[in-house]
């Protein structure tokens, strides 16, 4: 059985080194210099034209969407902060490549040797800078990209590798942001595909894509990431998680005209002039020297004009220009972030409500990871086709999730089990505090062995309690055996420093007794 599993296994990554794997090193998608310039300008988008666009995205237009979407992230600082925020994290988390495994059984070694091989090639992408190609994190970042667009497409580039131990191995170089003129939804058919009529402006179209139809063409295997993002049932392109923020946008494009207009007469006295209607010229003579007042505070009127300054009025506390700008950030933090305390301290700052907030934010953030990783089993289950040829056993890429842990409830938890008398392992409880161990004849400050070692025992119940202090005092532990079970202690953890894991233990001066008794010394 083995045998045939084996002769079966070299028969298709024999496969895998052939056509298939010529067409994955082919590049499909050659980048214009148009994709640059073709988006309108802020001004030109009124309410009228926002509905236009959000609707025709439903038809399947996903250019026109997308270069609002854009518009918005590239004018509104609110929003771009908030989603690069997301962004952000999801680069800054640890990523590991999991072997396959089902819930409680261990890989086998076939799921930890692709697992291995995956996790050689991944970390050693070598993008070109100069001609816009990603490495890891900016794929990451790329696809996250579509948590607030909706939809974003990567092209993976393939190169053949030469690996210590697996020989010549098919491995992702890079990726390259796709252009969304270059894919897109036909009127019939109910999938993403590549668009073959903008594909063959300036080129010809590759052999491998297969046209579908109405000019588009199904992606081909293992050479593109696809991310859609739906936070909304029904259709991916009417489900982007910024469509409801197109509103606001527009409204902040014309209050913030508005509120400038304002700055600039804010204060200034209500200029009013009469003069004779007979004298001919005389009007737009009076009309550039009133023009001239607000800048240089200076005129020069003809005889017989009247002039007379009116205070502004005062009354008003605020303006609804601004008022409306504030309640676009406002639903832009609550829409991306899920709250608004983290961007601004709003009128209640309790450190309670604080931290409900800053869960919030953290499961955003949890929520975008978990999607990442989920588009990212794209790129394993097209490492192992093109190197194993099967996708069985695809290693998983998922964030290492670092716990956040409250070090003062902590600490005052593992205080009350202590008194009341639980027994706690040592180097766990060392270890759990992220407190270094001290080693045997270690200067330590705090409390000594046997201090330590009598405030433990005396806060344990025992049955002797009506006997004399004699018998109920607590032994005392040989200078031999006290030795021996430190050596023990220091032995376990001698020449580890820093342990693996999820914990971190600090390394600042204030956190190292030793450093600061040196120091006070």
């Amino acid at each position: 059985m083995k045998i045939l599993q084996r002769l079966f296994r070299a028969k298709a990554e024999e496969k895998a080194t052939g056509a298939e794997a010529k067409e994955a090193l082919l590049r499909i998608v050659q980048p214009k210099a148009r994709d640059r310039w073709m988006s309108a300008s802020a001004r030109s988008y009124t309410p009228e034209m926002i509905h236009s666009v959000l609707r025709s995205a439903l038809s399947g237009n996903l250019v026109a969407q997308w270069e609002l979407f854009d518009l918005m992230e590239d004018t509104w600082p609110r929003l771009q902060k908030n989603l690069n925020d997301l962004k952000d994290a999801v680069c800054a988390e640890t990523w590991a490549v999991q072997p396959y495994a089902l819930t409680g059984a261990k890989p086998s070694r076939e799921a930890v040797k692709r697992a291995k091989l995956l996790e050689q090639v991944l970390w050693r992408m070598t993008p070109r800078a100069q001609a816009d190609e990603n490495g890891f994190n900016a794929t990451l970042k790329d696809i996250a990209d579509a948590w607030g667009k909706g939809i974003a497409v990567l092209e993976v580039h393939w190169e053949q590798r030469a690996v210590a131990g697996a020989g010549a191995v098919i491995a992702p170089r890079c990726t390259t942001w796709v252009h969304p003129r270059y894919y897109g939804y036909a009127q019939n058919a109910p999938e993403l595909m590549l668009n073959v009529r903008e594909l063959s402006i300036g080129g010809c179209v590759p052999e491998v894509l297969k046209d579908a139809g109405e000019g588009f063409a199904v992606f081909p295997p293992d050479k593109f990431l696809i991310a859609i993002a739906k936070h909304k049932s029904g259709h991916p392109a009417g489900s982007a998680l910024m469509r409801p923020l197109a509103w606001w946008w527009c409204a902040s494009n014309f209050s913030a005209e508005w509120l400038l207009n304002f700055a600039q007469l804010f204060g200034l006295p209500l200029r009013w002039a009469s003069y004779d209607p007979n004298q001919p010229g005389l009007l737009n003579k009076i009309c550039d020297m009133l023009e001239n007042m607000g800048s240089s505070a200076w005129a020069a009127f003809p005889a017989g004009t009247k002039i007379e300054l009116h205070e502004p009025s005062r009354n008003g506390t605020d303006n609804p220009q601004a008022a409306l700008l504030d309640r676009a950030d406002k639903q832009c933090d609550l829409l991306i972030l899920g709250q608004t305390l983290t961007s601004e301290a709003g009128d209640s700052g309790s450190r309670a409500l604080g931290e409900v907030h800053q869960k919030v934010r953290a499961d955003r953030k949890a929520a975008l990871a978990a999607w990442t990783s989920e588009v990212l089993q794209q790129l394993s289950a097209a490492f192992c086709r093109l190197n194993f040829g099967d996708d069985l056993e695809c290693p998983w890429l998922q964030p290492v999730v670092k716990e956040v842990r409250d070090a003062k409830a902590m600490a005052e938890r593992d205080r009350i089990l202590l008194e009341a008398g639980v027994e706690l392992p040592k180097a766990w409880f060392y270890e759990r505090h992220e407190i270094p161990l001290p080693n045997l004849g270690e200067e330590v400050i705090g409390k000594s062995e046997e201090e330590s070692a009598t405030f433990h025992n005396s806060q344990r119940p025992t049955e002797k309690s009506h006997q004399n202090a004699e018998d109920t005092a607590p032994e005392k532990t040989s200078g031999t055996e006290a030795d021996d079970s430190l050596a023990e202690v220091s032995t376990g953890n001698k020449g580890k420093g820093k342990r693996k894991g999820n914990i971190e233990h600090p390394t600042s001066n204030s956190e190292h007794p030793k450093t600061e008794e040196k120091e006070a010394a």
